[in-house]
């Protein structure tokens, strides 16, 4: 018996089927190539120009300044003039070494007139100028010495009655000052008087 004929063209049709779906089982078993982005380094982003940045459009508050002042840097207020009486020792002092140094040199001056043919009129004329003066000077010094006591006594009195924080014994300044008066010829005098005004000064603001 003859066999029968071979198809070779359906066996290369089947052939052609068979590698084609084995082509695409092997595509679908495979994984799809993915990116790898871990890799990539992220940059940060650039940071604005500070001249860029816009201002803030609210309002801005400004911080209240506090112009209360410190209790400590308060003035007290004393209804006391008697202070001037304090003031006019050192004043009175500084006259009487001026007016001394004025006098010895008016008296030079009137001699030496004299002994240029002035016949003793200068130095008389000087003479009775600087008496006069000395007697001036005695006079308000005399007056000084009452008022001087008093004056610190009263004053200080006014000042430790009042709200300041300096409390001055009156009668202690009393004691010292016509103490100086009498001893020291007002020498001493300037000195309480200054300290008592330096005293003053910072409690109450005045002189």
């Amino acid at each position: 018996m003859t066999p029968p004929p071979v198809d070779d063209a359906g066996d290369s049709d089947d052939q052609h089927t068979a590698s084609t779906e084995s082509d695409r089982a092997a595509d679908a078993i495979e994984p799809p190539t993915r990116t790898d982005t871990a890799s990539e380094t992220t940059q940060p982003p650039a940071a604005s120009d500070p001249a860029e940045r816009t201002p803030p459009t609210g309002p801005t508050t400004q911080p209240a300044t506090d112009t209360t002042q410190p209790a400590s840097e308060t003035r007290a207020s004393v209804d006391s003039k008697w202070w001037y009486a304090v003031a006019a020792v050192p004043l009175y002092v500084l006259v009487g070494i001026v007016g001394g140094v004025f006098a010895v040199v008016l008296f030079l001056f009137g001699v030496a007139v004299d002994v240029g043919g002035g016949m003793g009129l200068a130095t008389g004329f000087v003479m009775l100028l600087l008496m006069v003066g000395v007697a001036g000077y005695a006079l308000a010094g005399l007056a000084l010495s009452i008022l001087f006591p008093a004056g610190i006594y009263l004053d200080a009195k006014a000042v430790a009655t009042s709200d300041a924080d300096w409390d001055p014994d009156a009668v202690l300044y009393l004691l010292v000052a016509a103490a100086s008066v009498v001893l020291s010829a007002f020498t001493l005098s300037a000195v309480v008087a200054l300290y008592y005004l330096y005293r003053r000064n910072s409690a109450v603001g005045v002189p």
